[in-house]
């Protein structure tokens, strides 16, 4: 897990939801590899209303075939559970997948280098 990231109880869920959406998804598997950790925090937006918070962040992750990052946005009410609301995956070869509806993103065009054999 990333130092740091998971001290606080708010980060330790977030820790948790990252954590359990990468060992447990059949996609982030694929891309990733069995047993992907969280190796980092690259940004991280809390935002609050009353009722109501929204959290954004990116984390760094690391598999066996190859890192990756994860970008999160999720909700809660005051007194409920975080709701997940994107989980775009971008693996080692710089494809996208959304990890909530369990499939690649099109082509965004950007360059990407030529992993074939």
């Amino acid at each position: 897990m990333a130092p740091g990231f998971c001290m606080t109880a708010t980060s330790a869920v977030r820790c948790w939801l990252v954590g359990e959406l990468v060992r447990e998804d059949g996609m982030a598997q694929q891309v990733l590899g069995t047993g992907a950790v969280m190796t980092g925090v690259d940004g991280n937006v809390f935002s609050w209303m009353p009722g109501r918070t929204s959290d954004s962040y990116d984390v760094s992750l690391e598999g066996p075939k190859g890192e990756g990052h994860l970008a999160v946005t999720s909700h809660h009410s005051t007194f409920g559970p975080p709701k997940l609301d994107s989980a775009i995956l971008t693996g080692p070869d710089g494809r996208r997948y959304d990890l909530l509806k369990h499939q690649q993103l099109p082509d965004d065009g950007a360059a990407r280098p030529d992993t074939s054999i």
